[in-house]
């Protein structure tokens, strides 16, 4: 129950007509297309993406610069750790692995948990990780 789509959503309707002795719908045929709609809408924009990327761009600092803990004062905290050449995305019960994209930015990408999110890191005046971005929500480092 916990993984997102539109299955749950047609599961739901069907069984709330049921409930309320509604007149036959195929819930299933409409979210089907309106996942169709969505899939390829994301393969478009993903299309885009990596069209902008620039393959030689490097993050500004070793990965283990990146790595700490960053707080939220609504979300709580999430964990950054930088392990075999590669940092991970620790937050609440997900794990995702980052994949560099450009610059301080990063991807997040779980076809599990239905996730490609951007990842954005700032710098303080100083030039050191100060922050990120994710989920349109900013993690300050501690």
């Amino acid at each position: 129950n916990i993984g997102r789509g539109y299955g749950i959503i047609a599961l739901r309707n069907t069984l709330l007509d049921t409930v309320l002795q509604a007149g036959p719908y195929d819930w299933n045929a409409t979210y089907l297309g309106v996942e169709k709609k969505s899939v390829d809408t994301d393969a478009a924009k993903r299309k885009e993406r990596e069209a902008k990327r620039l393959p030689d761009a490097k993050p500004s600092h070793e990965l283990t610069a990146f790595a700490g803990t960053y707080g939220n004062p609504v979300y709580g905290d999430a964990v950054v750790t930088a392990e075999n050449a590669a940092l991970t995305f620790h937050w609440q019960r997900l794990q995702i692995p980052l994949t560099h994209e450009n610059y301080d930015t990063f991807r997040a990408t779980s076809d599990e948990d239905d996730i490609d999110e951007v990842v954005r890191f700032t710098l303080n005046a100083e030039g050191a990780v100060a922050s990120m971005d994710v989920f349109g929500e900013t993690f300050a480092k501690k």
